[in-house]
């Protein structure tokens, strides 16, 4: 740890263990190997990680908030994402401005591209690998799962948009409301 760095918390072993330089100041880091290679970031860029190996792998990133058991733990030099809950993003390793709120949300999505998106609920966006995917926002249990290397869906409701793969610019609000697998510009309503 550096005494470079201040008006920080570390707690938890391996936790901030990297060199850090005082463009990290104001980092949180809590748990197991959290925050473990962080050095740097922007001005006063500071991340907070609580939880499991929370956010182990960022070095330069900033302003990234991870809560939760494996958060964030491939993510490198991403910002301003906010990653809650159980491995959500768990492998995004340099995407930035996305929010995954709930078990497992994105956490399969690993590519560098993929910028403001917005899951909530459990699974939701969580199939998008190292596919490209932007915009989308998916609010429900399940809602987007299947979705691929797509952008601009609103998929709201349980269930909501989960055969969705390629399709792009659709709206489907309610439980289970679907459009075809490669649709684009379609509006699904009810339940």
């Amino acid at each position: 740890k550096s005494s470079a760095v201040g008006f920080s918390v570390i707690i938890g072993e391996g936790a901030g263990g990297a060199d850090m330089t005082a463009t990290a100041d104001g980092t949180v880091a809590i748990g197991y190997t959290a925050l473990a290679a962080v050095t740097s970031g922007e001005s006063n860029g500071a991340n907070t990680a609580v939880g499991y190996q929370a956010g182990m792998a960022i070095t330069d990133g900033s302003y990234n908030v991870l809560l939760g058991y494996d958060t964030g733990k491939a993510l490198v030099s991403g910002d301003s994402n906010v990653f809650v809950g159980w491995k959500a993003g768990q492998t995004i390793d340099n995407a930035s401005h996305n929010i995954a709120i709930g078990h497992n949300c994105m956490s399969t999505s690993s590519n560098a591209s993929s910028i403001n998106n917005i899951a909530i609920g459990s699974n939701a966006l969580d199939a998008i690998s190292s596919n490209n995917a932007n915009n989308n926002v998916c609010i429900g249990f399940n809602s987007g799962t299947a979705m691929l290397g797509t952008d601009s869906n609103t998929l709201v409701g349980s269930y909501a948009g989960d055969e969705i793969t390629t399709g792009g610019d659709n709206t489907c609000i309610g439980y289970g409301t679907d459009v075809d697998v490669d649709a684009h510009n379609q509006t699904c309503l009810g339940s």
